[in-house]
């Protein structure tokens, strides 16, 4: 059953989006993928660049860069699941969609920086 799982996950989220129309939600979907691929690695920077200002050891380049990338990481399959329970699902469905397909831009995009710093 647990081999399964993604597999029936991915096909609800498809149902979802069947029909879906997106008047309306433009806005709430371009602010979760925003947030998500790009926001949450800024944010993830800033905090890395904080550790040793607050006395805490500096991170090595590798585990910099795998923090900065995990937050870059689309959204998981399990975000419609959760925003069904607030009415929310189509908006969840979307935002996976689009987070999934922008992320091949934002992780090139956030590798490329990566390694301009020499952390990758």
């Amino acid at each position: 059953m647990a081999q399964t799982s993604s597999g029936v996950a991915l096909f609800a989220v498809g149902g979802m989006l069947v029909g879906l129309e997106l008047h309306g939600m433009v806005s709430d979907i371009a602010f979760s993928v925003f947030g998500k691929l790009v926001l949450s690695p800024v944010v993830a920077l800033g905090l890395i660049a904080a550790l040793p200002a607050v006395g805490l050891p500096a991170l090595s380049g590798d585990l910099r860069a795998a923090a900065v990338l995990t937050t870059a990481l689309p959204t998981f399959s399990i975000l419609p699941a959760l925003a069904e329970k607030y009415g929310e699902q189509d908006v969840g469905a979307a935002s996976m969609m689009l987070s999934v397909v922008l992320s091949f831009f934002t992780l090139t995009a956030w590798m490329w920086y990566l390694t301009t710093l020499g952390w990758l």
